[in-house]
């Protein structure tokens, strides 16, 4: 399994993608990465084939999530 370098992030010191789960819902899903070249990199686990992940944006769904999640704990 294959995906764009732009799909990762970091969280927490994790890398992650987000999987969509429903229209404008996503789970964060903890993923371990082996080789990379050309912009992509191999996912080794955290990840099924067939899964739905954000390739552009994952930034800004990272930064509204937190947001969220601020605005939770106050």
């Amino acid at each position: 399994l294959v995906v764009p370098r732009t799909a990762l992030i970091d969280v927490a010191n994790k890398t992650v993608v987000f999987v969509q789960v429903a229209p404008e819902e996503f789970e964060l899903h903890e993923v371990s990465t082996g080789e990379s070249a050309a912009g992509k990199v191999r996912i080794l686990s955290g990840l099924r084939e067939g899964e739905s992940i954000v390739v552009d944006g994952a930034f800004t769904v990272k930064s509204v999530i937190l947001r969220g999640t601020l605005a939770d704990e106050e």
